[in-house]
Parts: structure tokens; C-alpha cells; sequence
């Protein structure tokens, strides 16, 4: 009886480790799909920014602001986290877990973040912009701009994400992945502007 018991144990572990590689597998393949698709709203922000007839400057201020939910933690300015855990463990445990169920879950991060972006967008020079606003991650964030003076504007963003899945490590023995988003987009300024295309 017990050689059973023990074998079901064993057999059990095993299934258990497959499926949570299984789901942690999963988590990664859907981590990684939300900041592609970041990365292509980063981009069609971009050209639209550079159709409508911004410079290169503001073009890459604009990819920069779409990509900032890509971008990590919120470097500058420095943000202090709500407290939360005092005033939950001031309560019964009934009451703090009613108390948890009925917040509504707001980070002390986004109106500052609202407040900051206008200025980050309005800044003149590069050196102004990181004072402003800056992120752990926005140096991986990169675009180019395909096409200048044709009748469609592409812009290409890339950034270079960590996998935090280790079983992707151990095939590929890398612990980064490129991912990149594209968009394209017709060209109008020049006729507004009085440019003739090439």
C-alpha cells in the first residue's frame, strides 16, 4: 500500500511540473503579444506623427510616450506606493478583506504620469526630456523612420524584452528577445506643405 501511495506522489509531481511549464509557458507567450502589440501602436503613432509633418525630434517623442506601458518602472520623478498594508492590517480580517473588495484599485503613478506627459511631449532638446520623465526600459525602446519624402511613412520599433521563462534559456541560451512592431502610412504633409515628392 504504501510502494502505491509513494508512486502516486511521484507520478503526481511530475504531471505538476509539466503543467505549471505548461502555464508559465502560456503567461510568457501572452506577455510577450502584449508588448508586441505595444510596440505596433508605438509605431503607428509614430508615422502618424511623422505624416502629419512633425520632425524626427517630436516623431521620436511621440513612440516614446505610446511605448510606456513597455517601458518598466517609472524612474523620474519618484513616485511614493499608496499605503495600503497599515491601514488593512488595522482591521479585523472580515473587514480588511470587504475594505479590499470594494477599492478601487488606482495607482499613484498615473496622475502623475498624466501631469508629466504634456511636458514631455512639449520638451525642446533631449537633455530636457529625461528630468521630465524617464524609465527603467526606455533605452531598449528604439524607432526608425523608413521613407521620408515618399508617398507612405513607415516607422519601425524594436525593443529588446527579457524572458522570464527559464526553459526558453535553456534551448535557445539566450535571455533576451527581439520584438519589433511596423507601421505604415500615406504621406500627406508634403502637399499641404507644398513639397514635391522624389
Amino acid at each position: 500500500m504504501k510502494r502505491k501511495a509513494g508512486q502516486s506522489l511521484v507520478e503526481t509531481c511530475i504531471v505538476l511540473v509539466f503543467l505549471c511549464l505548461i502555464f508559465f509557458g502560456l503567461l510568457e507567450l501572452s506577455r510577450l503579444t502584449a508588448s508586441k502589440e505595444i510596440l505596433e501602436y508605438a509605431a503607428s503613432c509614430g508615422a502618424r506623427a511623422r505624416a502629419v509633418g512633425f520632425n524626427s525630434f517630436m516623431v521620436h517623442k511621440v513612440v516614446r510616450v505610446a511605448s510606456i506601458p513597455n517601458a518598466g518602472p517609472l524612474l523620474n520623478p519618484q513616485v511614493a506606493p499608496t499605503p495600503i498594508a497599515p491601514i488593512l492590517q488595522s482591521q479585523r480580517p472580515g473587514n480588511a478583506w470587504t475594505l479590499a473588495l470594494r477599492a478601487q484599485p488606482r495607482s499613484p503613478q498615473l496622475p502623475v504620469e498624466a501631469s508629466r506627459i504634456p511636458l514631455y511631449l512639449g520638451a525642446e532638446s533631449y537633455g530636457r526630456l529625461s528630468p521630465i520623465l524617464d524609465y527603467a526600459r526606455w533605452a531598449t525602446i528604439r524607432h526608425t523612420v523608413l521613407d521620408l519624402r515618399s508617398p507612405t511613412v513607415t516607422v519601425r520599433t524594436d525593443q529588446t524584452l527579457e524572458i522570464l521563462m527559464p526553459l526558453h534559456r535553456l534551448i535557445t541560451g539566450d535571455r533576451f528577445i527581439e520584438l519589433d512592431g511596423r507601421s505604415d502610412l500615406e504621406n500627406h504633409y508634403p502637399l499641404y506643405l507644398g513639397y514635391a515628392l522624389p
